[in-house]
């Protein structure tokens, strides 16, 4: 569904699946971005953008296959830390 973002961002494909499927992975990255619970365990850099945050949860999903059964918001939660963790005096 990611990747289907990126396409549709890209104007790579556009069809109603692809649409679906980029909004709905669109929708999940920017929800857990936005979440509260993850303020002290996320920080993003300023200037980054939806599909950056986008590449980072695709590039995330890719390098962790054996997770790809666990529930996507944590799954997106996981790879937002992994790639902007917060300093450890914030």
């Amino acid at each position: 569904m990611c990747q289907a973002a990126i396409d549709l961002k890209e104007a790579v494909k556009k069809d109603s699946t692809i649409l679906y499927e980029a909004g709905y992975c669109d929708g999940l990255v920017q929800g857990v971005s936005y979440m509260r619970v993850l303020t002290d365990a996320v920080c993003f850099r300023e200037g980054i953008t939806p599909g950056q945050r986008i590449r980072v949860v695709i590039k995330y999903l890719n390098d962790h296959p054996a997770e790809l059964d666990e529930e996507g918001a944590y799954l997106v939660a996981k790879a937002m830390h992994q790639a902007f963790p917060c300093p450890e005096n914030k």
